[in-house]
């Protein structure tokens, strides 16, 4: 692939990976869209820019196979359904259990404008979750819906599912879903034989895999809980979603939130709820 002066030259167009906070690593998209295309900055983040490079929402002097945002949580404006002439038809969706997808957004953005490195302490998340929690779960669904049912003009070609990303079988597989989409969309891929090995390469190996499978988490402190009511309010949400995307003819999507409603029914961590210490003293 050699670079280009402008984007006009390329036969490509880029495929937009949206994503709710934290669903799922940059660098791991950034990696597999590397590996798989052989393009060094094949995956651009649209809130990037770089004079140097001529580089502005994920358009610049390289070619783009990926363009990774989190509209509408940092809202696109004019939005994505005025952009179709430019990016590829089908588009890339990254999702994660709201479970988790939730706490470790609120981690990222603590470590980010906090500068607090790690895990933030249990008790701040308590508090976090029980004063924001409808907040929270209100722009996640509202992400998923902003570029499903809301944006006719484009259809989902692949899911990225954080979880299956960290399973032995379901993460060469979503790879394998993945690189059709980019091979319909006129992007070099890497052979078949070569995914699994991108795969455990960019997912960060046996240890990233090892440390997943003990604690479904990505610290290692705790395993972020909810109280009794909070899991019964995801229950009864993920349920009417599961069946408003089927209604709609989201099979594939209906089956993932059902899988995550499945584990939450399951294996969720029941907590305490937040006690404002401070006012008790």
């Amino acid at each position: 692939h050699t670079p280009v002066s402008s984007p006009g030259e390329w036969k490509t167009k880029p495929l937009w990976f949206p994503s709710y906070p934290s669903s799922l690593d940059d660098k791991i998209v950034k990696n597999i869209i590397s590996s798989l295309t052989g393009l060094s900055a094949g995956a651009k983040s649209y809130y990037a820019s770089s004079r140097k490079m001529g580089l502005r929402k994920c358009f610049g002097r390289t070619e783009t196979a990926a363009c990774l945002l989190i509209h509408p949580m940092v809202e696109m404006s004019p939005g994505p359904e005025t952009k179709k002439k430019s990016f590829y038809e089908e588009i890339v969706l990254i999702l994660r259990n709201p479970a988790t997808a939730i706490p470790s957004f609120l981690n990222g953005k603590r470590i980010k404008y906090a500068k607090l490195p790690g895990q933030t302490p249990e008790d701040e998340w308590r508090m976090k979750r029980d004063e924001n929690l409808i907040e929270l779960w209100n722009g996640y669904k509202k992400q998923l819906r902003a570029w499903t049912l809301d944006l006719p003009q484009y259809k989902v070609g692949a899911f990225l599912v954080y979880e299956d990303m960290h399973d032995f079988e379901k993460g060469p597989a979503s790879l394998s879903r993945l690189a059709e989409v980019m091979d319909r969309a006129g992007f070099s891929m890497a052979p078949k034989e070569d995914l699994g090995c991108v795969w455990f390469k960019a997912i960060g190996g046996r240890n990233a895999l090892e440390s997943f499978e003990k604690y479904q988490y990505d610290f290692k402190d705790y395993l972020p809980g909810y109280t009794k009511q909070q899991k019964a309010f995801f229950l009864k949400e993920l349920k009417q979603m599961v069946a408003e995307y089927k209604a709609e003819g989201f099979e594939e999507l209906a089956s993932i939130l059902l899988d995550f409603h499945d584990n939450i029914e399951t294996s969720l961590r029941l907590d305490r709820k937040w006690v404002n210490e401070t006012a008790s003293n």
